[in-house]
Order: structure tokens, then sequence, then C-alpha cells
């Protein structure tokens, strides 16, 4: 009874006992902590606890006067005390609550309000494997708690083994300075975007305002904080590990009060015993967090971590409000280009793209050779400025995109464009530095004017320089010049003027006539029709266009309009072309057809490129990432981006912040290196480069390929010795290495411009109408005498063996003859037999081939043509006046002697030769206008037609060729008559119809032939056939063998025609081999079928003397003279049968040969 009545004594007292609390603090103690726990305890437990608040020091008694059960809460932050109170709980029985870990020593009656190191490492590191965060940023005060905290966690990764760490100490005493300078430096510049914050609430709000201010807190980002500064921060997307219960905290002595009240709501403080009260405490100590985001500036737990398990309740956000979880990637490096790939208001944008290429190689280039590897690089494209500005579009574009543009922006090439750019990027507050591959214009080398902006070329202005110092190497001493109406155009044409005039360039064309439109274009060549006359007429052949590309090509087209072709002019260029005529949608293919001879053999300059071996190391790996060489004209770009990225580099080694528009700019301003046009630096006072190496470009195209190769020739380096050198030698437009002069002479010397040219109709018209007027004579008065007179005449054929003459010679010889003079009037075969070409050109007289027939050598001609026919007229009337029968003169007698052998050969032979030179004085088929007297002579293009000189000259031409041509269709027959020692006589029908077939020839040869030689060589052989049936109805000579050879040479004439049309027709052949053989086959075969005839047919009626000398014989044989003694008899031919013979003279009393006898003896 007396156990039982104790129990229940006991059993009442606890019932009736409150739990007491004692609150210990010193002088370390935070007097708010103490008022904090006061204030949290009387809210929460009201009259169910006795609280009480207790100062001691390292002598006061403890726990001897405490109630029971006691509950110690230690805020005293004193090492001695600690200890001392430890050894009271253990004497009297009293839990101590301490609020951190630095106990001095193991006491189990202690118990911690908060969760230990290790469990709270453990539960962040099962977190950050749940997010697959394994690569992070630990940042955490230098406080010695999260010292040990960081330790802790380090120890627990090096056995999670699969998260990469990196820790920063960072000092809560930190300026907002030297907090965004670590920041950048330890952070940033590790490219490290999943970041663990270990540190109290002031500490962290500095570190989360540098995120923001170094724009790291955005989309991609994830930043995890501990509990204790779940007070502060309140940037959404941010994520706090917070001990569960104190997810409220409203400071650290709130976040040590809610850690204390949590482990008492686990005990029942009506009824608990001081060892339950113990057991409950320790367990409420287990591994529980909370998981609290910041959603819309509230914090919102959204999940728990229980034992390292991690549980999500609700949706997560991070920075930049993305549910995606943020990885443990490498963060972006933006560099932003204006690629040009869409098109704006019907403008091409096609050449800034062209020109980007090595920007996307510099960044592959990056990549490959890990530059900057631990961030990811990436080029952004924009169409906002490319290769044509508007500013509305413009400033709208980049306005929706600036978010995007990244921490440089490569603008375009065309400096207008770049102009309204950059003023654009003012207006939007956009203060990221600009890198230009060109922009030349000498306005944006001002660092004053343009501080923001950078440039890797040198203006184009250094290039006018450049073109004019070429000028003066190739002792060139004109140029022509045009410029365009830009900001650029007058830059550059001020630049060259400025250097022309030092050097003593002159530039021809007029001033007022040199600036043209910016969008100079097809459409605009009727307003500049003149202006480009102008230049033409200067004969200078020197051109230097200062104008963007695709006026250039455009001018091109104009001056090929205008006339101009390949070697009229030479081209300086400020910058190669050829890729755009390539690739360019802008220039229609008829464009580049014309003007791709124009192109070939020019000179442009570019920037050095891929020099050195880096540089052919840089080619070598774009062969290798691409398959094929980066294209020329990239260079710029490769190393405006690669000069960027070195900026970059240079503030991330620096600690500085790369994305801080001002460090930047300066960074870039202070890197040098090596690129692919050498050494990169700019210059401290100026946006452009210290060094710079032009490259001379010599434009070839390539046939085989069908695009231009670019071959460096040689090379400008500022401040080199010598500045200029040349490596290989220059092609010329004429595809010959010597330098070609400056003017464009005029082979014939004519008083006008080549360009004014033009088919002259009126000057044509009347051409051919003498041409046909002079057939018309021919062929009507041939006629008439051939009906009229000769029709039935035909002479006896010769039958006797006869002494052969020197007539019956010139006879034989006139049929080869005039098988070349007709052959010379058919198509022309000199493409695949030059050696008949040549004969045939030489038996026809044919001057145009055979000499340079223009100008002097053509008047010479000309006035030898005239001396003959009215020489032939003289001696035609002297010997049918009979004057040479005065025998009074003798003079005379030996004039008519001449005449007998001339007037025949110059009124038959040189029939064709005549009416072909007769006729060219009509030939004005070319002029500077559409009227007659604008038509020029086409030998001589300094005599205007039918006016001055010209007139003169056609009406002796006119009179000539109505003397000569009737006169000597009349006297054919009569020549003949003439001299009567000759055997061989031609039928007077036969020359008559002749001289029609003679004549149809030339016109043949002046019409048809110029337009077709295929059709001319047809329409000719028919009417050699229809010639060769009427030689078979009327024989052409009174010997068998004469009209043999004569049939032979027609049908090797029609064989000649046929054969040579046929290679017109069909195409020229690589191999003439074929031709040849075609056609000196046929003739071998004719040859040798007429020798057979003549053999079986036509035995020789005709012997000559052997062993007289020639001079005697031609003597005895053309004149009525001979000297006594001067005839030697010998032995007839061979093929005479008498084998004797004996030659008797008559001579008169002169000393005159009368008569001559043979007496033979057989």
């Amino acid at each position: 009874m007396r156990i039982f009545l104790s129990i229940l004594f006991n059993l009442l007292v606890i019932a009736l006992s409150k739990l007491s609390v004692y609150i210990l603090h010193s002088l370390e103690t935070d007097q708010e902590l103490i008022t904090q726990i006061s204030t949290d305890f009387t809210d929460f437990y009201h009259k169910k606890i006795d609280l009480f608040q207790n100062y001691i020091d390292e002598t006061s008694e403890i726990g001897a006067n405490y109630n029971n059960p006691s509950i110690v809460i230690d805020v005293t932050k004193n090492l001695l005390i600690k200890q001392k109170l430890k050894n009271s709980a253990r004497i009297f029985n009293f839990v101590i609550i301490s609020i951190d870990g630095q106990t001095g020593g193991f006491c189990e009656w202690e118990v911690f309000s908060h969760i230990s190191l290790s469990n709270h490492a453990k539960s962040m590191i099962a977190l950050l494997s749940f997010l697959k965060w394994n690569k992070i940023g630990v940042i955490y005060s230098d406080s010695l708690y999260n010292f040990n905290f960081r330790n802790y966690f380090q120890e627990e990764l090096l056995l999670e083994g699969n998260i990469e760490f990196f820790s920063i100490e960072f000092g809560n005493w930190l300026s907002r300075d030297l907090a965004e300078n670590l920041i950048s430096r330890e952070i940033k510049s590790k490219g490290l975007n999943n970041i663990l914050v270990l540190n109290e609430n002031e500490g962290a709000e500095k570190i989360m305002q540098s995120f923001l201010s170094k724009n790291m807190y955005k989309e991609g980002f994830g930043a995890i904080l501990d509990g204790k500064a779940i007070w502060g921060p309140n940037n959404d997307g941010l994520i706090f590990i917070s001990e569960k219960g104190t997810e409220h905290a409203k400071s650290i002595n709130h976040y040590h009060s809610l850690s204390i009240l949590n482990l008492l709501h686990n005990i029942d403080i009506d009824s608990e015993s001081i060892y339950t009260i113990k057991e409950k405490l320790n367990y409420s100590t287990v591994n529980r967090f909370s998981i609290v985001n910041i959603q819309d500036k509230i914090k919102k737990i959204i999940g728990y971590i229980e034992n390292n398990t991690v549980t999500f309740k609700d949706r997560i956000l991070f920075p930049g409000n993305s549910s995606s979880i943020p990885q443990s990637k490498k963060p972006s490096i933006t560099i932003s280009i204006a690629s040009g790939n869409t098109n704006f208001n019907g403008h091409y944008l096609y050449y800034n793209s062209y020109y980007k290429a090595g920007s996307f190689f510099a960044m592959d280039y990056a990549k490959y050779v890990h530059f900057l590897d631990n961030f990811d690089l990436s080029l952004y494209k924009t169409d906002c400025s490319s290769d044509y500005y508007d500013h509305d579009f413009s400033y709208n574009c980049l306005l929706k995109q600036k978010s995007s543009l990244g921490v440089v922006f490569l603008p375009t090439y065309n400096d207008n464009v770049c102009y309204g750019t950059i003023n654009d990027f003012r207006k939007l507050g956009l203060k990221i530095p600009l890198i230009s591959d060109q922009c030349t214009s000498e306005i944006f080398t001002n660092k004053s004017e343009y501080p923001e902006f950078v440039r890797i070329m040198k203006s184009y202005a250094f290039h006018s320089n450049t073109l004019g110092y070429l000028i003066r190497i190739f002792n060139w001493k004109c140029a022509i010049v045009f410029y365009e109406n830009s900001t650029f155009g007058l830059d550059m044409y001020t630049s060259f003027s400025s250097i022309a005039k030092s050097l003593g360039i002159d530039i021809v064309n007029d001033e007022e006539k040199r600036m043209l439109d910016p969008l100079y274009a097809p459409i605009l060549y009727e307003n500049y029709s003149y202006y480009i006359k102008n230049a033409i007429n200067t004969q200078c052949k020197i051109i230097v266009p200062l104008m963007q590309p695709t006026a250039i090509f455009n001018l091109f087209g104009q001056l090929h309009d205008e006339g101009i072709r390949i070697g009229d002019l030479i081209y300086l260029l400020y910058l190669p072309i050829v890729g755009f005529y390539e690739y360019s949608l802008a220039i229609s293919d008829k464009t580049k057809s014309n003007i791709k001879d124009l192109v070939n053999g020019s000179i442009a300059l570019w920037q050095s490129e891929w020099v050195g071996s880096y540089g052919n190391s840089l080619v070598d790996i774009s062969i290798g990432l691409y398959g094929k060489r980066i294209p020329g004209g990239t260079c710029p770009s490769f190393d405006a981006v690669m000069l960027g990225l070195h900026g970059i580099k240079y503030l991330i080694d620096a600690g500085a912040d790369y994305e801080d528009p001002q460090l930047l700019n300066d960074g870039i301003r202070k890197v040098k290196f090596t690129g692919c046009s050498g050494t990169v630096q700019i210059s401290s006072n100026s946006n452009e480069k210290t060094t710079a190496s032009i490259s001379i470009w010599n434009q070839i195209f390539n046939e085989t390929l069908g695009y231009f190769d670019r071959i460096v020739v040689g090379r400008h380096v500022v401040g080199g010795n010598p500045p200029f050198s040349f490596i290989k030698n220059i092609t010329w437009p004429d595809k010959t290495h010597k330098t070609p002069g400056d003017k464009r002479l005029n082979p014939d010397n004519c008083p006008f411009n080549l360009h004014l040219i033009q088919d002259s109709d009126a000057g044509f018209s009347l051409y051919y109408g003498f041409i046909f007027a002079a057939a018309f004579i021919v062929i009507v008065l041939s006629s008439i005498i051939l009906i009229k007179v000769y029709w039935k005449e035909q002479l006896p054929m010769l039958v006797e063996k006869s002494q052969i003459t020197v007539h019956d010679y010139i006879i034989m010889a006139m049929i080869l003859v005039d098988f070349f003079q007709y052959l010379a009037m058919g198509p022309d075969i000199s493409e695949f037999n030059s050696i008949i070409s040549f004969l045939y050109n030489y038996a026809s007289v044919n001057l145009s081939v055979l000499i340079n027939f223009k100008g002097n050598p053509y008047w010479i001609a000309m006035i030898t043509t005239f001396s003959i026919c009215y020489l032939w007229l003289f001696l035609t009337l002297f010997i049918y006046l009979k004057i040479d029968k005065w025998k009074k003169f003798e003079i005379f007698n030996n004039v008519g002697d001449f005449a007998r052998i001339i007037t025949p050969i110059v009124g038959n032979l040189g029939f064709i030769p005549i009416a072909h030179i007769l006729l060219t004085i009509f030939q004005c088929e070319k002029g500077i206008g559409n009227s007659l007297s604008e038509s020029f002579m086409n030998h001589d293009c300094s005599i205007f037609c039918y006016k001055n000189s010209h007139i003169f000259f056609v009406t002796l031409s006119v009179i000539t060729l109505l003397i000569y041509l009737p006169l000597s269709i009349l006297c054919r027959p009569l020549w003949q008559n003439l001299n009567s020692n000759t055997n061989i006589y031609s039928n007077p029908p036969f020359l008559v119809a002749k001289s029609i077939f003679q004549i149809i020839a030339v016109v043949i040869n002046k019409t048809l032939k110029r337009y077709s030689q295929s059709l001319a060589g047809f329409t000719y052989a028919i009417f050699v056939m229809i010639f060769i049936f009427y030689t078979k109805y009327r024989k052409p000579y009174n010997y068998h063998r004469c009209n043999l050879w004569t049939a032979i040479s027609l049908v090797s004439l029609s064989w000649s025609l046929i054969l040579s049309s046929i290679y017109y027709l069909v195409g020229i052949p690589a191999d003439y081999k074929l031709w040849i053989i075609l056609q000196f086959g046929g003739w071998l075969a004719l040859i040798i079928i007429g020798c057979i005839i003549q053999w079986k047919k036509y035995p020789s009626l005709l012997y000559s003397l052997k062993g007289v000398e020639i001079s005697v014989f031609f003597k005895f044989a053309l004149t009525n003279r001979v000297e006594l003694g001067e005839v030697i008899k010998k032995k007839r031919s061979s093929n005479y049968e008498a084998e004797d013979e004996k030659f008797s003279f008559d001579i008169d009393s002169k000393n005159e040969l009368i008569g001559c006898r043979i007496e033979m003896s057989n």
C-alpha cells in the first residue's frame, strides 16, 4: 500500500508541475535572440510552461535550484559556461538545448536545435543529385559554422564521387563592388551556372545582387541557399533548404527560436517526464528539411527531404520563370552577327553573308582548339542590319532582339548600314562592343566619336592610297574614277584624289561626271550614259571604281553595253569581287556573261589572308572541318570573332566580368594575338589595327572550272621594306605578262572613240548597191556581147604539132592562177589548210589578209590599182590606135611589145583583184551616227564617207570601173589576136562568159560569205557547176589538154567549195587532219584522173627547143626583132622525131628578122 501511495503521489506531483524552461545567457549573447525566444515561447505555450531568463557567467551555480522537469536553452555562446552546464546536467538531470554545435564535448543530456552539419550536407547532396547538378560552385561565408559546414559538404561530396564542385569563400564584410568582382572572377569566369550558397542573410543578399548585376541570374541558372538566409533574398526561382519548421523565419534569431520550438512540438508538456522528454528531443533532430521555392515573391514549400529522400509536392520554378531544371552545363557566350540571310524590301542580303562565313569558322575553330572551354560559344544571327539600312526596320528589329545579342555584335560590311546601326544601338541603350570585319569608312577610325567600335581592316582610304601607289609603280599617269554618292564613296574618292594629286596621276574623266547613285543599277544606265561615254572618250585605260560590289558589276555591264571589251580597260579594284560574280543573286546571268571578260585580268586589293604557318594551319583545319578550303574574303570576319573571344578571355583571366560592355571594350583594345591576317592589335588612339598587310590579287577566269582564280601576286606591308613586293607575274587582260600602257590606243588612228561605232544602214545599203550595180553592168554587157557577137563563134581545135611559145605558157599558167583566184572567192579554208589559203590569197591579191589593209597600206594599194588601170587603158589604146606602128619612134615599138604582154594579163588575171579592190572604196558599213555622212570607210576610219576627199575617190572608182569592166570584157577576145606568136587561143564565148562567172564570184565573196561561209560555199559551188556544164558545151580553148585541165580545175574547185562548206556547217573540230586529207586527197585523185585521160586521149601537140638561151628565146617569141648571132642552133626536143634540123633567117637591111625557115632532114 505504501509503495502504491508513493507512486500515486509522484504522479500527482508531475501532473501538477509545469515544465520549467531556463534561458541562460551571458555577456556574449545577442539580446535580440533572448527576446525572440521569450516572445515565441509565450505565443506558443502561454501558461503551460514556466519561462525563466537567467544571466550567468563562469562563476554562477547552475542547476541546484532548477525545478523538475527542466529544460535549459543555452544561448551563452561561452565555451566555459557550456562545459559547466553539461556537468550540472549530469548531476541534476535537466536537458540542454544548444543552438550550435560548439559544445566543447559530448553530453548525453545535450540536444541540438539544428540538424547536424553532416546530415545537412547529405540532404543538400541528395537534392543536387535529384536535380542532376554535377558541377556546382559552393559559396560559403567566413564564419566558423559555414566553414565547418563546407568541410562536411566536401567530405560527403568526395564520398558521393559524381559531383564536381568549386568552393569560394565569401566574406560578409565585402563591399558590393568587391562582391561582384569575386563572383565574376570565381564563378562566371569558370562557367558555373549551378550554385550552392552557405551564407547568412546579409551575405546571401550581396551574392544574389552580384549574380543579377553580372547578368547571370537568368534562365539556365540555378541557386540553392541554406535556410539561414531564407528571410533575405527574394528573387523568383531561388531554392532554400530549410530545417522543417523554420521556413518562415524572419531573422537569424527567429530562425534559431523556431528550431527550438520545432523540437518542443514533439513532446507532451503536461505529462512527460524528463527522461521521456530527453528521448523525444533526440528523436526530433533527425534529417528533415523543407524545400522552399520563391514564386511571385512568395516563399512556397514545394517539397521535403527526409532521411536524404527528396519528395516534391508542387512544381518548381527556376530563374527566368523557367520550369526546366538548369543542368550543369557550360554557360553560353554569345556573339551576334549581322548575317544577312533574309531579303528586305527587295534588297539582296548576300555580300555581307558571304563575308561573315569567317565568323562561323572562328566559332568552330575555337571549339576545335578548346578555346574558352568552360563556355558554350555560339553565334546569334540577325538580319536587322545587313546589306541595306532602313531606320524603322533596323530599330524595331534590334528592339525585339536586344536581349539575344550577346556580349559582342559584328555589324555589316556596309558603311551606310554600319553608321545607322551604331546610332540605333545608342538610341536603344545597347552598349555592347561592335567589332566590324570591315565598315571601312574613314569616319569610323575616330575613337572619340565611336568608342564602342573597332574594326579588323584598315580603312578603304588606305586601300585607295595603295591603288594610287600601284598606278605609279606600273608607270601609269592617268586614271578614270567613278565613286558612289555615299559617305563610303566620298571618303574613298577624297583619299584617292589626294594621293593621285601628290603622285602626279591625272584623273581624266570630267569631275562632275564621276559620282554615281549608290543604288546604281541597269535601270539608271540611260541617266549615266553620258558619264560613261565621257570616260571612254578620255582614251585612258586605267579605271578605278570606288563603289559597292553590286554597283561595280553594274558599271561593268554598262561599259560592255557601250562597246568596251576585254583589254580595252584595266580595272583596279579596292576589293576582290569575283566571289560575288560566282554566287550573287543580285547580278543577272546575262550581266555575268557580258562582264566575264572585263573582270578577267583585273587587279584587286584585300587584306592579306591566311598568312604564315598559322594561316596555313587554319586552312588545313577548315578543310578538315568542312571538306573544302574556307573561301577568300572571309578572314576579316574570322579575326573579328577571335578578337571578341580574346577580349573575353582577357577579362576572364583577370577575374573581370566579360559581360560588362565597358570592361570588354577595354579588354578588346588591350589584347594582341596572331590571327589569319597576321598580328591583330587595335591601335590605342584609333579604332583600327596597328599593322596591315594588303594582298594584291590577280583575278583570272578559269575556263575549265568555270570560276575566277584569285592569285596573290604581291603585297603591300605598312612600314615594310620595301613596302611593295611582287611574288608572281601579273596576267593582264591580253593574257600576257607585259605591263600595258595607260592609254587605250586606237589601232586605226580613228578621229573618234571606238565605243561610238555603230552599224551604218545607209552606208551598208549603198555599198551593196554599188556591188550589184557593177555585177549588173558586167552581166548585162557580157550577155549582150556573148549573144550578139560570139554566140556561134568557135575556134578550130589545134591538130598539128607546133613549137610552144611564151604566150602558150602564159595561157597554161592562167588556168592555175584562175583556179586559185576562184578558190579565194569561196569560204575561208585557212582554218584547216593555211598553205592553200596563202597561195590563193596571193593569186587573188587578197591584200586584206596578206597585209594590214587599212590606212596608208590601203591607199597605196588603191592608188596602185588606179595607176594600173589607167596604164592598162593607155596601153590598150596605144595598141588599138596602132601607135606602136609609128616607125619614126623606136620607143613606140618597145611600148607596143610591152603592151602586148601586159594588157591581156591585167584584163584577164587582174579582173577579180581589180574589181575587188575598187569596190572597197564604197565599203562604209560602220559609222558614228545614223546619217550617211557619219559613216566612215572600213579600211580607213579617218575618212568619212561621201564627203570631202571620199567623194573624189568614189567618183574616180566609179569612172575606173565603168571604163575597166566593159573594156576588159570587150577586149578579152581581141587581145589574143594581137600576137601571132601563139598556138593556144581562148574561145571568145568562153572569155565573155568567164567575165560573168568572175563577177558572180566577187559578189558572193562580198555578200554571202560575210554572213555564212557554208551558204556562200554551196551557192558558189552551184555556179561553178553551171560554169562546168557551159565549158562542156563551149570549149574554153582550141587545145584539148587546156580544156581538160580547165575542167579538172573547176571540178577541184567544186570539191573544195563543198568540202569547206561542210566544214563550216558541222562546226570546227579540234583536229583538222581529216579535212586536209580530204582536200588534198580529192585534188590528187583528180590530177591522177586528168593525167590518165591526157595520156590516153590527148597527146601533146606542142614542143619546145632545147639549148636556146631563155632571154634570146623570149626576144624571139615576143618581139619582131632579133640580133644576128644570138640564136644558137640546137637539137629539137626529144619528143620530136627529126634527128637534125637547119635554121634559116631572113634579115632586112636594118638587121631585123623578116622570117625564119627550119629545114629538117629525117
